[in-house]
């Protein structure tokens, strides 16, 4: 997959008879609902360690919000294809800024760090990436 394939190119969306402006608006829906949907995924996954805490949903979904990016680059450096220099390294970004990331010292990076950390790890995963699309537009096709 290409580094500028957009998300709709991704889930083979067809943009034909789309205006510029409604091109975007749908890379800006289908890039929320996916942030939505590895938000619950890490929630699920990390379920045990949040019974623990006895915390709310709220508060658990608080802390996975902020979390997020950070489970994804702890994602993307188990997998053994980057490292935390050569995230930083693709993302354009300060090592020392990833390792604060990485290891939740700063838990709001900015969008657009965000948004590359994320399509460095569609790259990585893109059967899960492909999955919550698809656990999307059931959704979709089922609220209609």
């Amino acid at each position: 997959m290409s580094r500028n394939q957009t998300w709709s190119e991704f889930y083979q969306i067809s943009t034909y008879k789309m205006s510029q402006g409604e091109i975007a608006f749908l890379e800006m829906i289908l890039f929320v609902a996916l942030c939505e949907k590895l938000i619950m995924t890490y929630q699920k996954e990390n379920r045990r360690y949040l019974y623990l805490l006895r915390s709310t949903s709220k508060k658990e979904c608080k802390m996975i919000e902020t979390h997020v990016v950070r489970f994804i680059i702890n994602d993307i450096v188990s997998s053994e294809e980057y490292t935390l220099d050569g995230i930083a390294y693709y993302t354009n970004t300060p090592e020392d800024a990833l390792h604060d990331l990485a290891s939740g010292k700063n838990p709001s990076p900015s969008l657009s760090l965000c948004r590359k950390v994320i399509e460095l790890h569609r790259t990585i995963k893109p059967e899960l990436y492909k999955n919550l699309m698809n656990q999307i537009t059931r959704e979709k096709s089922e609220d209609a």
